[in-house]
C-alpha cells in the first residue's frame, strides 16, 4: 500500500506537533513558552547525525577531532 505524498506530510506535521506538545508541560514547569518544544525535532536531528559522525570516525580509527586537536582513538 502506498502513500500520497500529502498523506506522509500530514503525518509527519502530526508527529512534529506531538513532539512539541508532550514537551508543553516540562517547558511551564520552568517558566518558558511552550512554542519552545517545537524545534525540538530539529535538535535530535542534529544529534543523531553528529553522533553517527562520532561512530563513523571511530570504526576509521581517526579518533575524536575537538579544537583542531585530535585524540586517539
Amino acid at each position: 500500500m502506498r502513500r500520497s505524498s500529502g498523506t506522509a506530510a500530514l503525518e509527519a506535521c502530526a508527529a512534529w506537533f506531538a513532539v512539541g506538545y508532550s514537551y508543553a508541560p516540562t517547558l511551564y514547569r520552568y517558566g518558558l513558552n511552550p512554542w519552545y518544544g517545537f524545534p525540538l525535532p530539529v535538535s535530535a536531528v542534529s544529534h543523531v547525525a553528529i553522533t553517527m559522525d562520532s561512530a563513523r570516525r571511530h570504526w576509521a580509527s581517526r579518533g575524536g577531532k575537538w579544537k583542531s586537536r585530535t585524540q586517539g582513538p
